[in-house]
């Protein structure tokens, strides 16, 4: 199966300019971006796209002009406070108010809300506010509105299977926030990135705004190296500075892969110590907590103790939890950690009418070979009531479904 891939090439950070301007470099006709702006029915506003150098690369710089205004909740520049600062900057109620009234198209408009959930939960953690008691300060409202939405409808233009986000560089040193100084990358942007791979720079300056940061999570699938696939555009978004030593850019590029797999990651501790007793809630809570599969292999272990070998399959982002998850509900004293790509059979589900009664089944036609799998838990139910064996109940069920003609594929996709 063919995928449409967007990579994120974040080398120099991300901020919401710089999402801007590579989506225009990388083709996106920066009309798309001006309509969605349009539907927030803002003040007077304007985006205007120019081609710029940043150490030899050639890249778009695009730049948000908001005229001012009145309505301190559009253009205040502020940061995040609590319920005494209530008085200043935007607060998040009147941003999901802005954007869920907008004309927008249901995937952008949900876009945009979930970037800016992820933005509000992490000021709030850093606060010790609720989310909704949280007011963004630190850039001007109308900015920040144009950048999440115009992003969003921009990268929804593409049409991608799958956005992959690079390892993310976080830079160093200090900035002037609205409290005073703040440790690089500010306590936000830390918070957004939590979980993802990241890696300290010897540049000096706030390489990931908060902003950049909620759109690379909003947006993203899955955080790591670039997959295998063929590249069809690449796109440089610039920001505003010039560093002395390296092009300051985010890169987009969009490619496709026949065979793009899911880059995942696998744990597995060796235990020789536990009740096996435990084992079972383990998994399930494994299971629960985002591991896309749980799996226990006998092995022998020093001193001819016999063990296990627990494996969990997950994608990258979820395995800080998983791994916490393993410390604390097993006797293991270390986890190791290794990048796999799992590749998936196309295939869908659907729910044929069979001798015994209504009973789902899993599909595939890869390479033109049907394979027909009867759903393990509908097959038992149907035992259950029949008093059968189990496997007469697959073989009935299975013999209907390749008797029941072509599939409809309009029925659960998987």
């Amino acid at each position: 199966m063919v995928k449409r891939i967007l990579f994120v090439d974040c080398f120099s950070g991300a901020s919401g300019d710089m999402w801007l301007g590579a989506l225009v470099d990388l083709g996106v006709p920066i009309e798309t971006l001006e309509d969605a702006v349009k539907a927030l029915k803002l003040p007077t506003w304007s985006l205007s796209a120019d081609t710029v150098l940043r150490k030899g690369i050639a890249g778009t710089k695009v730049t948000v002009r908001v005229a001012d205004s009145d309505s301190e909740e559009l253009v205040e520049p502020l940061h995040a406070h609590g319920t005494d600062d209530h008085h200043h900057g935007v607060s998040y109620t009147r941003i999901r108010e802005i954007v869920g009234s907008a004309s927008l198209s249901e995937p952008v408009r949900e876009a945009s809300l979930h970037t800016f959930r992820l933005l509000a939960e992490a000021e709030a953690e850093v606060h010790g506010v609720t989310p909704e008691e949280v007011h963004f300060h630190e850039v001007g409202a109308a900015d920040a509105l144009i950048d999440v939405v115009a992003t969003c409808a921009g990268v929804h233009s593409l049409r991608v299977d799958q956005v992959v986000v690079a390892p993310i560089p976080t830079g160093r040193g200090m900035v002037q926030c609205a409290h005073g100084l703040m440790p690089i990358p500010v306590p936000a942007t830390e918070a957004l990135l939590r979980g993802w791979s990241t890696y300290g720079t010897s540049i000096e300056g706030e390489l990931v705004t908060p902003t950049g940061a909620a759109l690379l999570r909003s947006l993203g699938t899955t955080n790591g190296p670039r997959p295998t696939m063929s590249v069809e555009a690449t796109g440089y978004g610039a920001g505003a500075r010039d560093f002395p030593n390296h092009a300051n850019m985010l890169r987009l590029q969009l490619g496709t892969s026949s065979d793009a797999g899911t880059h995942m990651t696998i744990l597995e501790t060796q235990i020789d110590d536990m009740n096996p007793e435990w084992l079972p809630p383990l998994r399930d809570g494994l299971l629960e907590a985002g591991a896309r599969d749980v799996w226990v292999t006998p092995i022998s272990m020093k001193k001819g103790r016999q063990g296990c070998l627990l494996s969990i399959l997950a994608l990258p982002e979820d395995s800080a939890l998983l791994r916490a998850l393993l410390f604390r509900e097993s006797t293991t004293f270390g986890v190791r950690e290794y990048p796999v790509v799992r590749t998936e059979r196309e295939s869908y589900f659907r729910t044929i009418d069979s001798p015994l009664g209504p009973c789902r089944v899993r599909c595939s036609d890869h390479g033109g070979i049907p394979l027909i799998v009867p759903e393990y838990e509908d097959c038992l139910v149907l035992a259950q009531h029949h008093t059968l064996p189990l496997r007469v109940v697959y073989d009935t069920v299975r013999t209907a479904a390749m008797h029941s003609g072509t599939p409809n594929h309009t029925g659960e996709e998987q």
